[in-house]
């Protein structure tokens, strides 16, 4: 008797693997994929890169060591900043060329990869023999408004509306949704959320945003934690710091652009005011004996963790590349984090940490951190103030033992949540 054949599981919108939040969801999507299916066959598509850099020697290494195979992005980004001519034209002729795609899928159906280039053969191949497709979790399902984001968002959902076609069985995996502002974008992102078999969101703010504003059908949502929350092992332990006895805090930067703000001079004057809060907090913290890390949870962000710690004194920095396992390490030695990158917060509640959130997308700085209740405090930065920040982390050193506990009780049941859930796909 002939045996059945494996699972197909493609998981799209990878971006880098450098970003370590992005790379975390990933690698704990494929993980519970593989416990879920031991025998499947796993495959990723790019959102963001062409095979070509995809296929680099220097490129990818940490996702090249979970054994999947990556696949290039149909309509990879062209934004660097230089030559906007030359982008604009590439731009166009991606567009040209998408739109293209949608066609001979509608068209032509799984037949229609015989007739794309290779490399574009390979990533339509990779949904056409899918048995399910997952929506990697995260939080680029939005668009603030204007030509650019309406661009964006079509890009994020280009391979969605793919398998769609196809009728391809599709989970949206462990999204915060919106907020999505003007009606073409909103008709693009309604008309695809709609179609997939269900929608799993990672916070309350985005589950009450379909509803209110998409009408999604409340059959098709369900909120899980984030899945960067599960932990199959404990990460290793640092060895213990000679200066333990001090209280041990650690911050994490994000370069953010502010888009929610109208005016070019309010944007910029929000990012020069959140980088004088945290200077002043490091200069305050170190001042009072408190042992102060930075720490640079993702590459991008390193242009702003290096201004910051050049202005203040006596601050340990972490700034190398590290893995996933290698952060969560360093976040278990600190006493409190105050992070602005979401995943960093998660990383360090993960393994116990409490946490001081800087949200800078509100969906899910405020809705993730709300799972975790106790030990997990938000702050926006459109209203980042520092004596807010200090007095609370008085608050926490006030009732360390009962935060800390509370933190990892909490997680040790998101944990069991994601499991529970995810072997019910």
């Amino acid at each position: 008797m002939k045996g059945r054949e494996p699972m197909n599981v493609t998981i799209l919108n990878m971006s880098d693997d450098t970003n370590k939040g992005d790379f975390a969801i990933l690698e704990n999507t494929v993980r519970l994929t593989r416990a879920r299916w031991p025998e499947a066959v796993v495959r990723v598509l790019n959102v963001d890169y062409d095979q070509q850099f995809i296929d680099r020697e220097d490129k990818f290494r940490r996702l090249k060591s979970t054994g999947v195979a990556h696949y290039g992005s149909f309509f990879p980004k062209v934004h660097s900043g230089r030559r906007k001519c030359l982008e604009l034209i590439r731009a166009l002729a991606h567009g040209i060329f998408s739109i293209w795609i949608l066609l001979a899928a509608c068209l032509g159906g799984k037949k229609a990869g015989s007739l794309m280039p290779g490399s574009k053969k390979q990533s339509f191949s990779a949904i056409s023999e899918a048995d399910l497709v997952l929506m990697k979790g995260g939080s680029y399902i939005f668009a603030f408004g204007g030509i650019g984001q309406v661009l964006y968002i079509y890009r994020m959902l280009l391979a969605l509306m793919i398998a769609l076609i196809l009728k391809k069985r599709v989970i949206v995996l462990g999204q915060s949704i919106g907020p999505i502002k003007g009606w073409p974008a909103r008709y693009l992102a309604g008309a695809c959320l709609a179609r997939c078999e269900k929608i799993v969101l990672r916070e309350n703010i985005s589950y009450e945003y379909l509803i209110t504003h998409f009408q999604i059908p409340e059959e098709k949502l369900e909120v899980w934690p984030d899945l960067v929350f599960w932990n199959d092992k404990p990460p290793a332990k640092l060895p213990p710091s000679e200066s333990r006895h001090k209280i041990r805090i650690g911050f994490t930067f994000r370069q953010w652009a502010f888009p929610e703000e109208e005016t070019g001079a309010g944007r910029r004057r929000l990012a020069r005011d959140y980088e004088a809060v945290m200077v002043g907090l490091i200069e305050r913290l170190a001042a009072e004996s408190r042992e102060v890390s930075v720490i640079l949870h993702t590459l991008e962000d390193r242009a702003i963790s290096d201004r910051i710690v050049s202005k203040a004194a006596a601050v340990r920095y972490y700034n190398q590349d590290y893995s996933v396992g290698e952060l969560k390490s360093i976040y278990s030695d600190l006493d409190i984090l105050i992070g602005t990158r979401t995943h960093s917060c998660i990383f360090a509640l993960s393994v116990g940490t409490p946490v001081v959130a800087v949200a800078y997308q509100k969906h899910k700085g405020f809705g993730i951190m709300e799972m975790v209740e106790e030990g997990a405090f938000v702050e926006d930065i459109y209203n980042f103030r520092g004596d807010k920040v200090l007095a609370i982390i008085e608050q926490i050193i006030n009732d360390y033992p009962c935060l800390k506990n509370a933190v990892e009780t909490r997680v040790n049941r998101l944990n069991a949540e994601i499991s529970d859930k995810f072997s019910s796909l």
